[in-house]
């Protein structure tokens, strides 16, 4: 129960550390398309570091390999069919999901959002329950990249036309994706301790393919590769860190 407790309340703070990149929302009215790019880069070298040194490899200790296999097959194929069926809509890539039903608005870039975050929030309640290290090193992780994607979130939504207030919700609720991810996902390694490394290889590949399908793609392009691909490494190289030291 303390490593669900510690889950819970880590998936929170990770996810509301995103907010501390929205402040800036209130002083500037856009984001520029450089930094955007580095900002997006930078998560996504944290999520594949996170992914693979504080989700699979940890699932891969005692577990079938075939075990976390399915998990990363399924995380993936989770997302995938979650950017099909929900409508959602990207600050570059527009609209996705089921066409036909009628959702505007702000509820678009919130739904984008939820589909990104709520794998993060799992994979930090869940990263506790294999052991307090673990659940650390993933928490700060993605606690730290949350903090440009606020300001990545925020800051074009207010280039669209959205007012500061509203940009700052709209990041708000993004962030409470995570806590319900952490609750999803620290409710069933509780509840069924054997699906750890399972549920860990879950969360893992649900992140790898939020990386190779959305950010990556609005991260990149443009003229932007080369910078943004170092920032990509300084991501990575920060989460490899974390992992080590902790």
């Amino acid at each position: 129960m303390s490593s669900f407790l510690y889950g819970i309340a880590g998936s929170t703070a990770a996810g509301f550390l995103t907010l501390l990149g929205a402040i800036p929302v209130f002083f500037f009215s856009s984001l520029s398309r450089n930094l955007y790019s580095l900002f997006l880069a930078f998560s996504a070298g944290v999520m594949v570091a996170a992914s693979f040194f504080s989700l699979i490899l940890p699932a891969l200790e005692g577990a079938s390999p075939w075990l976390v296999f399915l998990g990363i097959g399924l995380g993936a194929l989770f997302v995938h069919l979650a950017d099909n069926y929900i409508p959602h809509e990207h600050f570059l890539r527009g609209r996705e999901g089921k066409a036909h039903l009628r959702v505007k608005g702000v509820t678009l870039l919130f739904l984008a959002m939820t589909i990104h975050n709520f794998p993060e929030g799992m994979a930090v309640a869940v990263a506790f329950q294999k052991n307090f290290a673990t659940g650390l090193s993933v928490g700060l992780g993605i606690g730290l990249q949350n903090i440009p994607e606020g300001m990545a979130v925020a800051l074009p939504a207010r280039g669209l036309g959205y007012s500061a207030s509203t940009a700052f919700l709209l990041t708000f609720l993004s962030a409470v994706a995570e806590p319900l991810g952490g609750i999803v996902g620290g409710s069933l390694a509780l509840l069924f301790p054997p699906l750890v490394p399972f549920l860990m290889s879950f969360a893992a590949g649900a992140m790898l393919f939020v990386v190779s399908d959305e950010i990556i793609p609005e991260s990149h392009g443009g003229g932007r590769e080369r910078k943004a691909s170092f920032s990509f490494i300084l991501g990575l190289l920060l989460m490899m860190a974390l992992d080590i030291l902790l």
